[in-house]
């Protein structure tokens, strides 16, 4: 919800305006803009682990790394400031049943992609 959704703020809406629905689906993949940026070809399917996403509104100041199987954007990042913010509609690290798990395959990479570009590593393309 911390993405902006049942009545949370939207935080940082050049970003992430904020969430728009809730989907009971855990399909998603990869976009062109990851592709470009983090090496994971665009395309590529991601189940991740919680039963459900949030989908979220880019700001104008958005990427989107992940969408859904309608084309909704999951997971949108950009610069905030001197910063960096990234807005995962996926409960990474959580399963059926609310219960802790490390997540594994491509949810794994992405959340890992995810971090070193917050870092600003210099693996992950600016």
């Amino acid at each position: 919800d911390s993405v902006g959704y049942r009545g949370q703020p939207a935080l940082f809406p050049a970003v992430a305006v904020g969430g728009i629905d809730k989907v009971r689906s855990t399909e998603c993949k990869t976009t062109e803009w990851a592709a470009k940026h983090l090496g994971i070809p665009a395309g590529s399917k991601l189940a991740h682990a919680y039963y459900d996403h949030i989908t979220i509104t880019p700001g104008l100041d958005g990427h989107v790394w992940v969408i859904d199987s309608g084309g909704a954007a999951v997971v949108v990042t950009g610069a905030v400031g001197k910063g960096r913010l990234a807005a995962n509609g996926m409960a990474t690290g959580l399963a059926q049943g609310d219960l802790d798990t490390p997540p594994e395959g491509l949810e794994k990479e992405l959340l890992i992609k995810l971090v070193e570009w917050l870092a600003g590593s210099a693996g992950v393309k600016q």
